[in-house]
């Protein structure tokens, strides 16, 4: 029973990708300080609450 939903992987793996960067901003607190580089690739994870917004929103708004 098809009712015209249309159904987009990609949007589900952007919104795991956004899940995991979430996750490695928290577990990049425990090595905090610790190395530079380290430090800076987890922080990077927060654009994973905006990544997950969007693409939430473009499901809804689909």
């Amino acid at each position: 029973m098809n009712l015209g939903i249309k159904k987009y992987d990609w949007v589900d793996a952007l919104r795991g990708y956004a899940i995991l960067m979430v996750m490695m901003v928290h577990t990049g607190q425990l090595f905090a300080g610790s190395s530079f580089h380290l430090t800076g690739l987890t922080y990077l994870g927060d654009l994973g609450v905006p990544l997950f917004f969007i693409t939430s929103c473009f499901t809804l708004f689909n």
